[in-house]
Protein backbone atom coordinates (compact mmCIF):
# COMPACT_ATOMS: atom_id res chain seq x y z
CA UNK A 1 0.00 0.00 0.00
CA UNK A 2 1.09 3.38 0.79
CA UNK A 3 3.59 5.38 2.81
CA UNK A 4 1.60 7.84 3.79
CA UNK A 5 2.54 11.00 3.48
CA UNK A 6 3.00 13.78 0.95
CA UNK A 7 6.39 14.85 1.46
CA UNK A 8 7.47 11.25 -0.07
CA UNK A 9 4.48 11.11 -2.42
CA UNK A 10 6.59 11.99 -5.53
CA UNK A 11 9.32 9.06 -4.58
CA UNK A 12 6.64 6.61 -4.04
CA UNK A 13 4.98 7.35 -7.72
CA UNK A 14 8.81 6.11 -8.80
CA UNK A 15 8.48 3.18 -6.68
CA UNK A 16 5.42 2.31 -7.73
CA UNK A 17 6.90 -1.18 -9.86
CA UNK A 18 8.89 -2.17 -7.29
CA UNK A 19 6.43 -2.08 -4.61
CA UNK A 20 6.30 1.35 -3.11
CA UNK A 21 5.69 0.64 0.85
CA UNK A 22 4.73 -2.70 0.30
CA UNK A 23 7.43 -4.73 0.75
CA UNK A 24 7.70 -7.55 3.36
CA UNK A 25 8.97 -6.21 6.96
CA UNK A 26 12.47 -6.98 7.66
CA UNK A 27 13.89 -7.35 10.87
CA UNK A 28 16.69 -5.60 12.23
CA UNK A 29 20.76 -7.36 11.92
CA UNK A 30 21.72 -6.53 15.41
CA UNK A 31 20.14 -7.07 18.49
CA UNK A 32 21.05 -4.02 21.52
CA UNK A 33 21.22 -5.43 24.89
CA UNK A 34 18.18 -5.17 26.82
CA UNK A 35 18.85 -2.73 29.51
CA UNK A 36 17.60 0.53 31.16
CA UNK A 37 17.91 3.23 28.90
CA UNK A 38 19.27 7.01 29.53
CA UNK A 39 16.49 9.09 30.25
CA UNK A 40 15.86 11.57 27.17
CA UNK A 41 15.64 15.07 26.84
CA UNK A 42 12.66 15.66 24.78
CA UNK A 43 9.25 14.51 26.60
CA UNK A 44 7.11 17.11 24.66
CA UNK A 45 3.71 16.58 23.74
CA UNK A 46 2.31 18.33 20.50
CA UNK A 47 2.70 21.89 22.41
CA UNK A 48 6.24 21.65 23.05
CA UNK A 49 5.71 21.61 27.05
CA UNK A 50 3.90 18.13 27.53
CA UNK A 51 3.75 16.92 31.32
CA UNK A 52 6.20 15.19 33.44
CA UNK A 53 4.27 11.60 33.47
CA UNK A 54 7.54 10.63 31.94
CA UNK A 55 9.67 12.67 33.76
CA UNK A 56 8.62 10.82 36.78
CA UNK A 57 8.56 7.25 35.25
CA UNK A 58 11.38 4.63 36.15
CA UNK A 59 12.67 2.46 33.11
CA UNK A 60 12.34 -1.16 33.72
CA UNK A 61 15.43 -3.36 33.67
CA UNK A 62 14.83 -7.17 33.03
CA UNK A 63 16.98 -9.30 34.87
CA UNK A 64 15.31 -12.86 33.66
CA UNK A 65 16.23 -14.76 30.34
CA UNK A 66 14.74 -12.90 27.47
CA UNK A 67 13.01 -15.63 26.03
CA UNK A 68 11.54 -13.18 22.72
CA UNK A 69 13.19 -10.36 21.14
CA UNK A 70 12.25 -8.20 17.97
CA UNK A 71 15.59 -6.09 18.10
CA UNK A 72 13.39 -2.60 18.72
CA UNK A 73 14.37 -0.38 21.97
CA UNK A 74 11.91 2.84 22.79
CA UNK A 75 15.25 4.61 22.96
CA UNK A 76 15.76 4.59 19.71
CA UNK A 77 13.05 3.03 17.67
CA UNK A 78 10.00 4.91 19.80
CA UNK A 79 9.50 8.59 19.67
CA UNK A 80 11.12 11.02 22.16
CA UNK A 81 7.71 13.51 22.58
CA UNK A 82 4.69 12.10 24.14
CA UNK A 83 1.16 10.36 22.75
CA UNK A 84 -1.30 13.65 22.73
CA UNK A 85 -4.71 14.45 21.80
CA UNK A 86 -6.82 16.09 19.95
CA UNK A 87 -7.18 19.31 22.28
CA UNK A 88 -3.37 20.01 20.72
CA UNK A 89 -5.19 20.64 17.27
CA UNK A 90 -2.95 18.20 15.39
CA UNK A 91 -3.17 17.73 11.92
CA UNK A 92 -5.19 14.69 11.48
CA UNK A 93 -6.07 12.85 8.26
CA UNK A 94 -7.40 14.92 5.14
CA UNK A 95 -8.42 13.62 1.84
CA UNK A 96 -5.06 12.41 0.80
CA UNK A 97 -4.56 10.25 3.71
CA UNK A 98 -7.97 8.62 2.90
CA UNK A 99 -7.43 8.03 -0.68
CA UNK A 100 -4.14 6.82 0.30
CA UNK A 101 -6.08 4.27 2.21
CA UNK A 102 -8.85 2.90 0.09
CA UNK A 103 -7.66 4.30 -3.51
CA UNK A 104 -9.21 6.88 -5.52
CA UNK A 105 -12.49 4.92 -5.54
CA UNK A 106 -13.38 7.80 -2.28
CA UNK A 107 -12.90 10.98 -4.47
CA UNK A 108 -15.92 12.40 -6.43
CA UNK A 109 -13.67 14.60 -8.25
CA UNK A 110 -9.51 14.86 -8.42
CA UNK A 111 -6.80 13.24 -6.84
CA UNK A 112 -4.00 13.15 -4.38
CA UNK A 113 -3.67 17.22 -2.92
CA UNK A 114 -6.82 17.63 -4.93
CA UNK A 115 -9.00 15.03 -4.14
CA UNK A 116 -12.64 15.63 -3.24
CA UNK A 117 -13.74 13.22 -1.12
CA UNK A 118 -17.27 11.59 -1.69
CA UNK A 119 -19.92 12.52 1.13
CA UNK A 120 -20.01 8.96 2.88
CA UNK A 121 -15.66 9.24 2.90
CA UNK A 122 -16.03 12.47 4.50
CA UNK A 123 -18.16 11.26 7.05
CA UNK A 124 -15.75 8.37 7.85
CA UNK A 125 -12.52 10.31 7.92
CA UNK A 126 -14.25 12.75 9.73
CA UNK A 127 -15.52 10.44 12.26
CA UNK A 128 -11.96 8.67 12.58
CA UNK A 129 -10.56 11.43 13.30
CA UNK A 130 -12.71 12.88 16.10
CA UNK A 131 -12.01 8.94 17.64
CA UNK A 132 -8.17 11.14 18.53
CA UNK A 133 -9.51 12.79 20.96
CA UNK A 134 -8.35 10.93 23.65
CA UNK A 135 -5.01 10.06 22.34
CA UNK A 136 -3.18 9.02 18.96
CA UNK A 137 -1.60 5.97 20.94
CA UNK A 138 -2.32 3.35 18.20
CA UNK A 139 -0.62 5.58 15.59
CA UNK A 140 2.21 5.79 17.69
CA UNK A 141 2.73 2.11 17.96
CA UNK A 142 1.98 1.46 14.13
CA UNK A 143 4.40 4.37 12.49
CA UNK A 144 7.20 2.91 15.27
CA UNK A 145 6.92 -0.29 14.12
CA UNK A 146 6.72 0.89 9.73
CA UNK A 147 9.86 2.94 11.05
CA UNK A 148 11.53 0.20 12.31
CA UNK A 149 10.62 -2.39 9.82
CA UNK A 150 11.59 -0.36 7.14
CA UNK A 151 8.34 0.37 5.08
CA UNK A 152 8.58 3.62 6.13
CA UNK A 153 11.94 5.97 5.76
CA UNK A 154 12.01 7.73 9.03
CA UNK A 155 14.35 10.46 7.03
CA UNK A 156 11.50 11.41 4.93
CA UNK A 157 9.90 12.27 8.26
CA UNK A 158 13.04 14.81 9.76
CA UNK A 159 15.76 12.13 10.97
CA UNK A 160 17.34 8.95 10.84
CA UNK A 161 16.16 7.28 13.87
CA UNK A 162 12.53 7.47 15.37
CA UNK A 163 13.79 8.97 18.33
CA UNK A 164 15.43 11.85 16.60
CA UNK A 165 12.38 13.06 15.05
CA UNK A 166 10.76 16.25 15.88
CA UNK A 167 6.84 16.50 16.21
CA UNK A 168 5.99 20.26 16.65
CA UNK A 169 5.47 21.63 13.15
CA UNK A 170 5.80 18.59 11.62
CA UNK A 171 1.99 17.89 9.73
CA UNK A 172 3.87 15.14 7.66
CA UNK A 173 4.22 13.30 10.54
CA UNK A 174 1.02 14.18 12.54
CA UNK A 175 -1.23 12.72 9.34
CA UNK A 176 1.25 9.85 9.09
CA UNK A 177 0.25 9.29 13.01
CA UNK A 178 -3.56 9.65 12.42
CA UNK A 179 -3.83 8.01 9.21
CA UNK A 180 -2.00 4.96 10.59
CA UNK A 181 -4.29 5.09 14.26
CA UNK A 182 -6.84 3.97 11.92
CA UNK A 183 -5.33 0.70 11.25
CA UNK A 184 -7.63 -0.49 14.24
CA UNK A 185 -10.69 0.48 11.93
CA UNK A 186 -9.25 -1.68 9.08
CA UNK A 187 -11.80 -4.87 8.11
CA UNK A 188 -8.04 -6.84 7.24
CA UNK A 189 -6.70 -6.33 10.60
CA UNK A 190 -9.67 -6.69 13.08
CA UNK A 191 -10.30 -10.11 10.58
CA UNK A 192 -5.97 -11.28 11.87
CA UNK A 193 -6.67 -9.89 15.39
CA UNK A 194 -5.39 -12.43 18.38
CA UNK A 195 -7.65 -12.28 21.07
CA UNK A 196 -8.06 -15.03 23.95
CA UNK A 197 -6.22 -15.93 27.39
CA UNK A 198 -3.43 -14.35 28.45
CA UNK A 199 -1.27 -17.13 27.87
CA UNK A 200 -2.50 -17.92 24.43
CA UNK A 201 -2.08 -14.27 23.74
CA UNK A 202 1.70 -14.41 24.97
CA UNK A 203 2.46 -17.44 23.31
CA UNK A 204 1.93 -15.99 19.63
CA UNK A 205 3.80 -12.68 20.64
CA UNK A 206 6.43 -15.03 21.48
CA UNK A 207 6.14 -16.57 18.16
CA UNK A 208 6.14 -13.77 16.16
CA UNK A 209 9.06 -11.83 18.47
CA UNK A 210 11.62 -14.13 17.57
CA UNK A 211 10.82 -15.45 13.58
CA UNK A 212 9.79 -11.13 12.61
CA UNK A 213 6.86 -12.86 10.43
CA UNK A 214 4.60 -10.20 12.02
CA UNK A 215 4.73 -6.82 14.13
CA UNK A 216 2.15 -6.34 16.79
CA UNK A 217 0.65 -3.81 18.45
CA UNK A 218 -0.94 -4.59 22.13
CA UNK A 219 -4.26 -3.22 22.72
CA UNK A 220 -5.02 -3.39 26.83
CA UNK A 221 -8.46 -2.69 28.15
CA UNK A 222 -9.79 -2.63 31.98
CA UNK A 223 -11.45 -5.80 32.72
CA UNK A 224 -14.98 -4.66 32.12
CA UNK A 225 -14.39 -3.63 28.89
CA UNK A 226 -13.51 -0.04 29.57
CA UNK A 227 -10.40 1.90 28.59
CA UNK A 228 -8.24 1.25 25.42
CA UNK A 229 -4.82 1.73 25.01
CA UNK A 230 -2.09 0.86 22.68
CA UNK A 231 1.21 -0.36 23.16
CA UNK A 232 4.11 -2.04 21.38
CA UNK A 233 5.43 -4.64 22.44
CA UNK A 234 9.06 -5.78 21.57
CA UNK A 235 10.93 -8.92 24.16
CA UNK A 236 9.30 -11.35 26.68
CA UNK A 237 11.44 -11.58 29.98
CA UNK A 238 11.23 -15.23 31.85
CA UNK A 239 11.88 -14.75 35.45
CA UNK A 240 11.36 -18.07 36.27
CA UNK A 241 8.34 -19.71 38.33
CA UNK A 242 5.66 -18.71 35.60
CA UNK A 243 5.97 -15.29 35.51
CA UNK A 244 7.17 -13.45 32.59
CA UNK A 245 7.25 -9.98 31.80
CA UNK A 246 6.45 -8.58 28.21
CA UNK A 247 8.68 -5.71 27.72
CA UNK A 248 6.73 -2.89 25.99
CA UNK A 249 7.46 1.14 24.54
CA UNK A 250 4.21 2.94 25.50
CA UNK A 251 3.89 6.06 24.01
CA UNK A 252 2.76 8.15 27.32
CA UNK A 253 5.95 7.21 28.57
CA UNK A 254 8.47 7.95 25.47
CA UNK A 255 12.39 6.64 26.10
CA UNK A 256 12.29 4.12 28.36
CA UNK A 257 11.13 0.92 29.32
CA UNK A 258 7.57 -0.44 30.62
CA UNK A 259 6.34 -4.55 31.75
CA UNK A 260 2.91 -5.57 31.53
CA UNK A 261 3.19 -8.58 33.75
CA UNK A 262 1.81 -12.41 32.36
CA UNK A 263 1.39 -14.66 35.47
CA UNK A 264 1.22 -18.27 32.94
CA UNK A 265 0.44 -20.50 35.89
CA UNK A 266 -2.80 -18.15 36.91
CA UNK A 267 -3.32 -17.10 33.66
CA UNK A 268 -3.72 -13.48 34.60
CA UNK A 269 -1.71 -10.15 33.25
CA UNK A 270 -1.45 -6.70 34.57
CA UNK A 271 -0.23 -3.17 33.84
CA UNK A 272 0.11 -0.31 35.32
CA UNK A 273 -0.61 2.63 33.37
CA UNK A 274 0.73 5.35 35.84
CA UNK A 275 3.63 6.24 38.06
CA UNK A 276 1.88 5.22 40.87
CA UNK A 277 1.52 1.33 41.42
CA UNK A 278 -1.10 2.24 43.86
CA UNK A 279 -3.31 4.31 41.97
CA UNK A 280 -5.93 1.55 40.56
CA UNK A 281 -7.52 3.73 38.23
CA UNK A 282 -4.61 3.52 36.33
CA UNK A 283 -3.72 -0.45 36.97
CA UNK A 284 -5.11 -2.54 33.73
CA UNK A 285 -5.64 -6.53 34.32
CA UNK A 286 -7.33 -9.60 32.86
CA UNK A 287 -7.52 -13.01 33.33
CA UNK A 288 -8.60 -16.07 30.65
CA UNK A 289 -12.77 -14.90 30.82
CA UNK A 290 -11.81 -11.24 30.27
CA UNK A 291 -10.56 -11.12 26.61
CA UNK A 292 -8.86 -8.45 27.89
CA UNK A 293 -5.49 -8.15 25.89
CA UNK A 294 -5.01 -8.35 22.12
CA UNK A 295 -2.70 -8.51 19.61
CA UNK A 296 -2.99 -6.18 16.23
CA UNK A 297 -0.85 -7.17 13.29
CA UNK A 298 0.78 -3.98 11.34
CA UNK A 299 1.38 -5.91 8.18
CA UNK A 300 -2.92 -6.29 6.76
CA UNK A 301 -3.00 -2.35 7.08
CA UNK A 302 0.02 -1.84 4.66
CA UNK A 303 -2.31 -2.79 2.02
CA UNK A 304 -4.88 -0.79 -0.28
CA UNK A 305 -7.70 -1.51 2.06
CA UNK A 306 -11.51 -2.63 0.82
CA UNK A 307 -13.58 0.40 1.44
CA UNK A 308 -16.43 -0.72 3.92
CA UNK A 309 -18.59 2.54 3.20
CA UNK A 310 -18.43 1.51 -0.64
CA UNK A 311 -21.20 0.00 -3.06
CA UNK A 312 -19.98 -2.24 -5.96
CA UNK A 313 -17.93 -5.09 -5.84
CA UNK A 314 -14.39 -5.58 -5.60
CA UNK A 315 -12.01 -5.52 -8.81
CA UNK A 316 -10.62 -8.35 -9.74
CA UNK A 317 -7.70 -6.47 -11.97
CA UNK A 318 -5.33 -3.68 -12.90
CA UNK A 319 -4.21 -1.80 -10.06
CA UNK A 320 -6.36 -1.87 -6.40
CA UNK A 321 -5.58 1.80 -6.34
CA UNK A 322 -7.51 3.10 -9.48
CA UNK A 323 -10.25 0.61 -9.80
CA UNK A 324 -10.83 0.50 -5.86
CA UNK A 325 -11.91 -2.94 -3.93
CA UNK A 326 -14.41 -2.99 -1.39
CA UNK A 327 -16.00 -5.93 1.14
CA UNK A 328 -17.56 -8.93 -0.08
CA UNK A 329 -21.35 -9.37 0.33
CA UNK A 330 -20.80 -12.41 3.37
CA UNK A 331 -18.35 -9.90 5.38
CA UNK A 332 -20.31 -6.39 4.73
CA UNK A 333 -21.59 -4.72 8.07
CA UNK A 334 -23.77 -1.76 9.50
CA UNK A 335 -21.15 0.28 11.77
CA UNK A 336 -23.66 2.36 14.48
CA UNK A 337 -21.49 5.07 16.44
CA UNK A 338 -22.37 7.08 18.79
CA UNK A 339 -21.33 10.75 17.76
CA UNK A 340 -20.83 13.91 20.81
CA UNK A 341 -18.03 16.25 21.43
CA UNK A 342 -18.53 15.37 25.02
CA UNK A 343 -16.55 13.30 27.35
CA UNK A 344 -19.32 12.72 29.33
CA UNK A 345 -21.81 10.91 26.99
CA UNK A 346 -24.62 8.34 26.79
CA UNK A 347 -24.33 4.77 26.32
CA UNK A 348 -25.57 2.75 23.38
CA UNK A 349 -27.78 -0.58 23.81
CA UNK A 350 -28.59 -2.66 20.92
CA UNK A 351 -31.22 -5.48 20.98
CA UNK A 352 -32.33 -7.99 18.45
CA UNK A 353 -35.85 -9.37 18.15
CA UNK A 354 -34.85 -11.94 20.90
CA UNK A 355 -34.10 -9.92 23.34
CA UNK A 356 -30.12 -10.09 23.14
CA UNK A 357 -28.42 -6.64 23.83
CA UNK A 358 -25.23 -6.05 23.49
CA UNK A 359 -23.52 -2.74 24.74
CA UNK A 360 -22.57 -0.87 27.91
CA UNK A 361 -25.43 -2.15 30.56
CA UNK A 362 -25.11 -0.96 34.28
CA UNK A 363 -21.51 -0.18 33.21
CA UNK A 364 -20.47 -3.39 32.22
CA UNK A 365 -19.80 -4.04 28.45
CA UNK A 366 -22.00 -7.14 27.46
CA UNK A 367 -21.95 -8.93 24.41
CA UNK A 368 -25.18 -11.57 24.45
CA UNK A 369 -26.33 -10.42 20.13
CA UNK A 370 -24.58 -13.01 17.96
CA UNK A 371 -22.14 -11.68 14.66
CA UNK A 372 -22.18 -8.63 16.33
CA UNK A 373 -18.70 -7.27 16.81
CA UNK A 374 -17.52 -4.76 19.43
CA UNK A 375 -14.59 -2.35 18.33
CA UNK A 376 -13.31 -0.97 20.92
CA UNK A 377 -11.12 2.69 20.52
CA UNK A 378 -7.46 2.54 21.58
CA UNK A 379 -7.30 6.14 21.54
CA UNK A 380 -7.35 7.07 25.54
CA UNK A 381 -4.51 9.66 26.65
CA UNK A 382 -3.40 8.48 30.04
CA UNK A 383 -7.26 6.77 30.42
CA UNK A 384 -8.02 9.72 31.51
CA UNK A 385 -11.58 8.44 29.19
CA UNK A 386 -13.87 5.83 27.81
CA UNK A 387 -14.53 6.18 24.15
CA UNK A 388 -17.78 4.73 23.34
CA UNK A 389 -16.98 1.14 21.50
CA UNK A 390 -18.13 1.40 17.80
CA UNK A 391 -20.18 -1.88 16.90
CA UNK A 392 -20.79 -3.92 13.56
CA UNK A 393 -23.99 -5.65 12.47
CA UNK A 394 -24.15 -7.70 9.34
CA UNK A 395 -25.85 -6.14 6.86
CA UNK A 396 -29.85 -7.20 7.12
CA UNK A 397 -30.37 -7.64 10.60
CA UNK A 398 -32.81 -5.95 12.43
CA UNK A 399 -31.74 -3.53 15.44
CA UNK A 400 -33.10 -1.35 18.17
CA UNK A 401 -30.72 1.03 19.33
CA UNK A 402 -31.10 2.35 22.61
CA UNK A 403 -29.56 6.21 23.85
CA UNK A 404 -29.33 5.29 27.30
CA UNK A 405 -29.00 8.44 29.29
CA UNK A 406 -29.38 7.13 32.65
CA UNK A 407 -25.77 8.16 33.70
CA UNK A 408 -25.27 11.49 32.36
CA UNK A 409 -24.87 14.19 34.89
CA UNK A 410 -26.39 16.60 32.71
CA UNK A 411 -28.00 17.20 29.52
CA UNK A 412 -25.93 16.33 26.56
CA UNK A 413 -26.43 16.81 22.59
CA UNK A 414 -25.23 12.94 20.79
CA UNK A 415 -26.10 11.82 17.60
CA UNK A 416 -26.39 8.09 15.94
CA UNK A 417 -24.76 7.04 12.49
CA UNK A 418 -25.46 4.17 10.63
CA UNK A 419 -23.05 3.24 7.77
CA UNK A 420 -23.16 0.52 5.52
CA UNK A 421 -22.11 -0.01 1.82
CA UNK A 422 -23.10 2.42 -0.19
CA UNK A 423 -25.13 4.15 2.64
CA UNK A 424 -25.33 6.08 5.71
CA UNK A 425 -28.05 6.69 7.85
CA UNK A 426 -28.27 9.10 11.05
CA UNK A 427 -30.13 10.57 13.68
CA UNK A 428 -28.24 13.86 14.67
CA UNK A 429 -28.94 16.97 17.46
CA UNK A 430 -30.11 14.17 19.97
CA UNK A 431 -30.26 16.42 23.30
CA UNK A 432 -30.59 14.01 26.06
CA UNK A 433 -31.01 14.93 29.58
CA UNK A 434 -29.93 12.91 32.83
CA UNK A 435 -32.44 9.17 33.03
CA UNK A 436 -33.69 9.99 29.64
CA UNK A 437 -33.63 6.78 27.31
CA UNK A 438 -34.45 7.33 23.85
CA UNK A 439 -34.53 4.25 20.93
CA UNK A 440 -33.71 4.10 17.40
CA UNK A 441 -35.50 1.60 15.30
CA UNK A 442 -33.84 0.35 11.84
CA UNK A 443 -34.24 -2.85 9.67
CA UNK A 444 -30.17 -3.54 8.81
CA UNK A 445 -31.37 -3.19 4.95
CA UNK A 446 -31.11 0.55 5.03
CA UNK A 447 -34.75 1.15 3.66
CA UNK A 448 -34.54 3.82 6.95
CA UNK A 449 -35.28 3.67 10.48
CA UNK A 450 -37.62 5.06 13.66
CA UNK A 451 -36.55 7.74 16.15
CA UNK A 452 -38.60 7.58 19.72
CA UNK A 453 -38.22 10.04 22.40
CA UNK A 454 -38.55 8.29 26.11
CA UNK A 455 -41.54 10.90 27.32
CA UNK A 456 -39.16 12.33 29.90
CA UNK A 457 -37.61 15.04 27.74
CA UNK A 458 -37.92 16.82 24.65
CA UNK A 459 -35.50 16.22 21.80
CA UNK A 460 -36.21 17.35 18.16
CA UNK A 461 -33.52 15.40 16.01
CA UNK A 462 -32.71 15.95 12.58
CA UNK A 463 -32.94 12.70 10.47
CA UNK A 464 -30.67 12.13 7.37
CA UNK A 465 -29.10 9.53 4.62
CA UNK A 466 -26.20 9.66 2.76
CA UNK A 467 -26.57 7.67 -0.22
CA UNK A 468 -24.26 6.06 -3.31
CA UNK A 469 -26.28 5.95 -6.56
CA UNK A 470 -24.34 4.79 -9.17
CA UNK A 471 -20.44 5.69 -10.89
CA UNK A 472 -20.06 8.99 -9.60
CA UNK A 473 -17.05 9.01 -12.19
CA UNK A 474 -19.59 8.31 -14.46
CA UNK A 475 -23.36 9.72 -14.71
CA UNK A 476 -24.18 8.31 -10.82
CA UNK A 477 -23.86 10.78 -7.71
CA UNK A 478 -23.60 11.26 -4.37
CA UNK A 479 -27.07 12.57 -2.33
CA UNK A 480 -27.13 13.95 1.20
CA UNK A 481 -31.10 14.12 1.65
CA UNK A 482 -32.83 15.13 5.46
CA UNK A 483 -34.92 16.69 7.58
CA UNK A 484 -34.48 19.09 10.92
CA UNK A 485 -37.05 19.09 13.22
CA UNK A 486 -37.91 22.37 14.43
CA UNK A 487 -39.73 21.56 17.61
CA UNK A 488 -42.26 18.39 18.91
CA UNK A 489 -42.66 17.05 22.69
CA UNK A 490 -41.93 14.46 24.78
CA UNK A 491 -42.96 10.79 23.95
CA UNK A 492 -43.06 11.65 20.27
CA UNK A 493 -41.94 8.97 17.28
CA UNK A 494 -40.92 9.74 13.85
CA UNK A 495 -39.52 8.56 10.87
CA UNK A 496 -38.38 7.81 7.18
CA UNK A 497 -38.36 5.52 4.68
CA UNK A 498 -35.45 5.25 2.27
CA UNK A 499 -36.11 4.20 -1.49
CA UNK A 500 -33.55 3.32 -3.15
CA UNK A 501 -34.78 1.82 -6.34
CA UNK A 502 -37.41 4.46 -7.14
CA UNK A 503 -34.40 7.26 -5.55
CA UNK A 504 -37.12 8.58 -2.70
CA UNK A 505 -36.71 9.81 1.12
CA UNK A 506 -39.86 10.13 2.78
CA UNK A 507 -40.30 11.49 5.79
CA UNK A 508 -43.10 10.24 8.51
CA UNK A 509 -44.99 12.06 11.15
CA UNK A 510 -46.89 9.43 12.53
CA UNK A 511 -46.12 9.70 16.57
CA UNK A 512 -44.63 13.20 16.71
CA UNK A 513 -46.39 15.90 19.23
CA UNK A 514 -45.84 19.42 18.47
CA UNK A 515 -44.05 21.52 21.38
CA UNK A 516 -44.48 24.63 22.66
CA UNK A 517 -43.10 26.21 20.29
CA UNK A 518 -45.89 24.44 17.90
CA UNK A 519 -48.61 27.01 20.18
CA UNK A 520 -50.96 28.40 17.83
CA UNK A 521 -50.03 26.22 14.76
CA UNK A 522 -52.71 23.75 14.27
CA UNK A 523 -51.18 21.08 16.10
CA UNK A 524 -48.41 20.72 13.31
CA UNK A 525 -44.73 21.16 14.05
CA UNK A 526 -42.23 22.83 11.92
CA UNK A 527 -39.55 21.18 9.57
CA UNK A 528 -36.83 21.97 7.12
CA UNK A 529 -36.35 19.48 4.63
CA UNK A 530 -32.75 19.93 2.67
CA UNK A 531 -30.98 17.71 -0.48
CA UNK A 532 -27.52 17.85 -1.77
CA UNK A 533 -26.00 16.61 -4.97
CA UNK A 534 -22.56 15.59 -5.55
CA UNK A 535 -21.25 14.51 -9.15
CA UNK A 536 -17.95 14.86 -11.24
CA UNK A 537 -19.74 18.01 -12.27
CA UNK A 538 -19.51 19.69 -8.91
CA UNK A 539 -22.16 20.15 -6.18
CA UNK A 540 -25.86 21.42 -5.70
CA UNK A 541 -28.04 22.16 -2.74
CA UNK A 542 -31.76 22.80 -2.20
CA UNK A 543 -33.47 23.78 1.09
CA UNK A 544 -37.18 24.11 1.94
CA UNK A 545 -38.65 27.22 4.31
CA UNK A 546 -39.98 25.75 7.37
CA UNK A 547 -42.96 23.58 6.37
CA UNK A 548 -45.62 22.55 8.74
CA UNK A 549 -47.17 18.82 9.33
CA UNK A 550 -49.68 17.50 11.00
CA UNK A 551 -48.61 14.19 13.69
CA UNK A 552 -50.66 12.26 15.59
CA UNK A 553 -51.81 8.66 14.68
CA UNK A 554 -52.40 9.67 11.24
CA UNK A 555 -49.42 11.65 10.88
CA UNK A 556 -48.30 13.36 7.49
CA UNK A 557 -45.38 12.32 4.77
CA UNK A 558 -42.85 14.42 3.00
CA UNK A 559 -41.03 12.76 -0.29
CA UNK A 560 -38.24 13.59 -1.62
CA UNK A 561 -37.01 12.18 -4.77
CA UNK A 562 -33.57 13.11 -4.72
CA UNK A 563 -32.58 11.22 -8.34
CA UNK A 564 -34.93 13.37 -10.41
CA UNK A 565 -33.25 16.17 -8.66
CA UNK A 566 -33.11 19.08 -11.53
CA UNK A 567 -30.53 20.81 -12.69
CA UNK A 568 -28.72 23.00 -10.37
CA UNK A 569 -29.93 26.62 -10.81
CA UNK A 570 -33.60 25.34 -11.00
CA UNK A 571 -35.88 24.49 -7.62
CA UNK A 572 -36.69 21.08 -6.73
CA UNK A 573 -40.32 19.91 -6.15
CA UNK A 574 -41.48 18.18 -2.78
CA UNK A 575 -44.49 16.33 -1.79
CA UNK A 576 -45.93 16.30 1.17
CA UNK A 577 -49.21 15.18 2.92
CA UNK A 578 -51.26 12.25 4.33
CA UNK A 579 -51.04 8.36 2.51
CA UNK A 580 -54.86 9.04 1.56
CA UNK A 581 -55.88 12.21 1.78
CA UNK A 582 -54.66 15.42 -0.62
CA UNK A 583 -50.91 16.23 -1.66
CA UNK A 584 -49.64 19.47 -0.92
CA UNK A 585 -46.59 20.55 -3.36
CA UNK A 586 -43.70 22.52 -1.67
CA UNK A 587 -40.52 24.16 -2.98
CA UNK A 588 -36.70 23.47 -2.33
CA UNK A 589 -34.91 26.43 -3.67
CA UNK A 590 -31.60 26.11 -4.89
CA UNK A 591 -28.90 27.76 -2.78
CA UNK A 592 -26.98 30.25 -5.18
Amino acid sequence: MYNGSRAIAAACCLALIAGCGGDKATKSAEKAPIAAPKAIDEKASLLGDGDDSAGNATSYEPTGAIVADSGFRPDADGFSFENYGNDVEPQNMTPYEVEDIFGNQVCVRGTGETCKLSPLAAKWMEAQNESMAGGHCMGFSVTALRMFNKTVDPKDYGAAKPIDIKIQGNVNLQALIAEDFVFQAFPTVQQQIIEGSPNEVLKQLETDLNSGDEAHTIGIYQADGGGGHAITPFAVEDRGNGQKKILVYDNNFPGIIRAIDVNTNKNTWRYVGGTNPKDLGQVYEGDADTQSLSLLPTSPGEEYQPCPFCSGESSTEGDAKDFGTVLGKAKQYNEIRLTTAKKTHPHLILEDADGHRTGIVDGELIREIPDVRIARNLAVQNWNETAEPVFQAPVGLPLTVHVDGSELPKAVNSGITITGPGLDVEVDSIRLAPGQQDTVTFPGDGAGLVYETDGKAKSSPDLYATIEDGDVTKDGAYYVVGTAALGFSAGSTVGFTLDQEAGTFTLDTTGTKPSAVSDGLGGKSLYVATLVRANAKGESTWLTDPILLKGGDNGERLTIDYRGAPARSKPLKIVGGRPDGPKTTYVANPEK
